[in-house]
This record gives C-alpha cells, sequence and structure tokens, in this order.
C-alpha cells in the first residue's frame, strides 16, 4: 500500500478495524468514522478499507440479539 503514496500515484489511503470499534457507542463509532472520512476528502484520491464492517453490521435480526443478550451477559 506504501507504493501508492509515491509517484506516480501519489493516493491516501486509510484502514479502520471495525473489530475496534465493536462494543463502543454508536456516536463514537460514527465520529471516529467521520473524522476518517473528512481526512480522506481533503487528501483525495483517497481509499479507504472498512476491515471486519460486518462485526459493525450484523447480517440479521437473530445475531442481533444475540449479540445484546452477550452484552447484558457480559455486564
Amino acid at each position: 500500500m506504501q507504493d501508492l503514496e509515491t509517484f506516480p500515484f501519489y493516493l491516501h489511503w486509510d484502514i479502520i478495524s471495525c473489530a475496534k470499534l465493536r462494543g463502543k457507542k454508536p456516536e463514537t463509532i460514527a465520529k471516529d468514522i467521520k473524522s476518517i472520512f473528512l481526512k480522506a476528502v481533503r487528501l483525495a484520491p483517497s481509499v479507504i478499507i472498512m476491515d471486519d464492517l460486518d462485526i459493525l453490521t450484523p447480517a440479521d435480526k437473530t445475531e442481533v440479539e444475540n449479540m445484546q443478550a452477550d452484552f447484558l451477559n457480559f455486564q
């Protein structure tokens, strides 16, 4: 990826590890992601890679309920 930062590309890139955001409040997650996107716009052209995005966006209602139950049992 560092090759993209040099001639002839001059491309800004950032990786968001969504696993690190798990369990945070939605407002905090939104603030962190917004900050990265604003930086990407400022340094365009840019690429943002969202690693493990599925952690923040569960596939179905059952999975969400299981995550909520795990969270309540963890407390």
